[in-house]
């Protein structure tokens, strides 16, 4: 880690790593960070110096410390668990690591009353939760949905005021109230397991279910819903999908079951996903 050339390497691919994680384009996160979107292209390349300011720019823009820009034997998993011990006390974290090992680690989410959907935009959990909520006879609630209800404004309102750590407190709030109601099927958003601590509530709390699908099919969908954006820089969107997709793999992967949505059929998929949700041992 001495040589230079290395150290901007790994700068890098860390913030790559932590924007495709968090699903921020480069355009917002150089707003975020008060620099120019070309210099952080650089930077990404690690063909760009970055000085210590702009290096405590950047994370803080990103929601990690400049420590963790400077890592390269940290997986996303263990950044995310991190960022969350960082801030317990020493009690606390006596008590988390005897909470994971005699709690988390056994939990399969099957005797929750909630169901939840997890997965990319596009992927179908809005259109699959619903129609099983229906089957169920329970609610559906969408966490976005809860998050704005609860701020009294719109997710681009909330980033704008209250910036990334504010819309992740309304996300946690959101995910406990719902977790303490009524049964239902939840569908959270695309970016909840960038959140470690809601995300981490699912999955002690609810049955969850990784909506997936392939890069192109979640792009052609969300195009289909009206969504034109995606193809006014087709390349650059599929690029930053894909590379979003492959940095939240390892978290979706950690829910209690996984449904494939690709090349099949609305009904097709809400059986299988019926199976899932009401016989656990055969989703396994």
């Amino acid at each position: 880690m001495s040589d230079p050339d290395s150290i901007l390497d790994v700068v890098a691919q860390r913030i790559r790593s932590v924007r495709a994680l968090r699903g921020i384009s480069r355009k917002i996160l150089a707003e975020r960070a008060n620099v120019s979107v070309r210099h952080l292209a650089q930077i990404e390349k690690g063909s760009g110096n970055v000085s210590i300011m702009l290096l405590g720019q950047i994370a803080d823009a990103l929601g990690v410390s400049p420590g963790h820009l400077l890592t390269t034997s940290v997986t996303a998993e263990h950044a995310l668990l991190s960022e969350l011990v960082a801030t317990l006390s020493a009690e606390q974290c006596e008590r988390a690591e005897s909470l994971i090992r005699t709690e988390f680690l056994k939990n399969d989410g099957r005797e929750a009353r909630q169901i939840c959907l997890v997965g990319l935009r596009g992927a179908g959990k809005s259109t699959l939760g619903r129609f099983l909520a229906e089957e169920m006879g329970v609610q559906f609630v969408s966490i976005t949905e809860r998050i704005e209800t609860n701020a009294g404004m719109n997710v681009s309102e909330i980033n704008s005021l209250s910036g990334h750590v504010g819309y992740r407190r309304y996300e946690l709030e959101a995910v406990h109230e719902v977790l303490n109601g009524d049964p239902a099927v939840i569908e959270a958003g695309g970016s909840i397991v960038a959140n470690t601590q809601a995300y981490a509530a699912l999955l002690a709390n609810s049955y969850v279910v990784w909506i997936q699908t392939s890069p192109e099919e979640h792009m052609n969908r969300v195009v289909e819903q009206g969504d034109l954006r995606p193809m006014e820089g087709r390349r650059d969107a599929m690029d930053d999908l894909v590379a979003i997709l492959e940095e939240r793999t390892p978290m979706y992967a950690r829910a209690h079951a996984h449904l494939d949505t690709s090349q099949r059929p609305l009904a097709v998929s809400l059986r299988e996903l019926m199976v899932i949700a009401r016989v656990g041992e055969e989703a396994a």
